[in-house]
């Protein structure tokens, strides 16, 4: 059984480290613990692989890219049943489960049980993997069985924001602390069950909880994007992400701050990176406080000296060694 009391680190895999004739074997022994009766064929003469795999507590994350192959497993017995939710990105697999077969595109996701046998021929592919026991969505969703084998785009909001948390999972190597496990596993969990239906009074929790997670990370990004233009008011946010202004300022609300507040806190600290960096020497103060989205130079100074406690020419002469 995969589930971890703990965040362990990212464990990474890569077929350039193995010799060609020993990577299919390699590979194989690499998933044997985490499906019964784990077989792959390469279907190309070099077989490639990239894995990237994190196990959080009630959770796992595989992110895999691979050469063209036909992978497949017996189906467990006498352990608990664990469900899987594979997500395309790149390529697309022809996956035979359940006495059913049906073809995952780029952007289409599908629901595995590891209690059936299970064969997939995939393409050159780029997927994430993840897995969690059965019980933890069966009392989230009101038919469980129903999911499996069902396909589902991706570009429907909870399986996007979803893609987007896997990513993270996997590509950040931090070992999270037991409190921020839990809520990581919390909200991949929402959003699995937003995903494929969640029962009335799940989906409301879940959408106050990871949903709310997903799209506040997603709207920060955003800004963090756009931060040199006018385009991270709440009006334009709130039209690119599918919500409404007033949402958007609930969600910074509810983190204890605001929409103005975090802006203006990430323009100042953009401002005060560059005037610490020999790279940005040449550029005026004035032109580096409109390139990160000040409208005026008198609050950038009025703000910049609040927060600092120092004017940016001080900053600026204290980073070249010569402060007076």
């Amino acid at each position: 059984m995969f589930v971890a009391s703990e965040d362990r680190a990212v464990f990474r895999f890569s077929t350039r480290d193995v010799p060609l004739g020993s990577r299919v074997s390699v590979y194989r022994d690499l998933f044997a613990g985490q499906a019964v009766g784990f077989g792959i064929d390469a279907l190309d003469d070099e077989f490639s692989c990239e894995v990237a795999s994190r196990t959080l507590s009630g959770l796992r994350v595989n992110r895999i890219a691979s050469t063209p192959a036909k992978v497949a497993w017996r189906g467990a017995t006498g352990s608990e049943e664990i469900l899987s939710l594979i997500l395309f990105q790149h390529g697309k697999g022809i996956v035979s489960h359940c006495g059913r077969e049906a073809t995952v595109g780029a952007g289409s996701a599908i629901v595995l049980s590891s209690a059936d046998p299970l064969s997939m021929l995939r393409t050159r592919s780029r997927y994430a993997y993840l897995s969690l026991p059965r019980k933890t969505l069966a009392s989230m969703i009101s038919d469980v069985d129903a999911e499996i084998m069902s396909v589902m785009s991706a570009e429907t909001e909870a399986l996007r924001h979803l893609t987007s948390y896997l990513d993270l999972l996997t590509k950040d190597t931090v070992v999270m602390s037991p409190e921020l496990t839990g809520i990581a596993t919390t909200h991949v969990q929402d959003l699995v069950a937003l995903a494929f239906g969640a029962t009335s009074d799940a989906a409301e929790v879940a959408n106050g909880r990871g949903l709310r997670a997903a799209r506040l990370r997603a709207i920060r990004a955003d800004i963090m994007r756009n931060l040199g233009s006018g385009e991270v008011r709440a009006a334009p946010l709130a039209a690119r992400h599918g919500v409404t202004p007033r949402y958007i300022q609930k969600l910074f609300e509810s983190e204890g701050t605001t929409l103005s507040r975090f802006v203006l806190r990430h323009r100042l600290a953009s401002v005060y990176r560059m005037l610490t960096d020999p790279r940005h020497a040449g550029s005026s103060i004035g032109a580096l406080a409109y390139g990160a989205g000040f409208g005026d130079l008198s609050t950038f100074n009025r703000e910049f000296r609040r927060c600092y406690g120092a004017t940016p020419s001080d900053v600026r002469s204290a980073a070249k060694g010569d402060y007076r």
